[in-house]
């Protein structure tokens, strides 16, 4: 179980502020990385439609689940969760082989972003 009451609010807020700077700075980047990654996955025109949307769908999903656990745990420990959620994302986003790992793991970035949205 993680401890967080050594840990300072500016410091687990600051991880709620970079959800919005993640977010624009993934459509920002994917639009530009979508021509490479389409390239080097042979993605068809849906694949790539799917790559970019996927974060949207994650956000959808991560801000509708997030209500329920914020009652129960508190924006603290979902911020804590969204940032571990967010590294692994875009770790193994970074390293997927085909298109159904780069479509999972975008919807689990969306999931980190909608966490920090709510």
């Amino acid at each position: 179980m993680l401890v967080l009451k050594k840990v300072s609010n500016g410091f687990i807020y600051s991880f709620g502020a970079l959800g919005g700077l993640l977010f624009g700075y993934d459509i920002a980047s994917i639009s530009g990385a979508i021509l490479f990654i389409e390239k080097q996955l042979h993605l068809g025109p849906w694949q790539q439609g799917m790559v970019v949307s996927s974060v949207l769908i994650g956000a959808i999903i991560g801000a509708l689940a997030t209500s329920k656990f914020l009652d129960t745990y508190g924006r603290r420990k979902l911020l804590v969760w969204a940032s571990i959620i967010f590294f692994v994302g875009a770790i193994t986003s970074g390293f997927a082989p085909d298109f159904w790992v780069l479509l999972i793991t975008r919807i689990v970035l969306g999931v980190g972003v909608g966490i920090t949205s709510a």
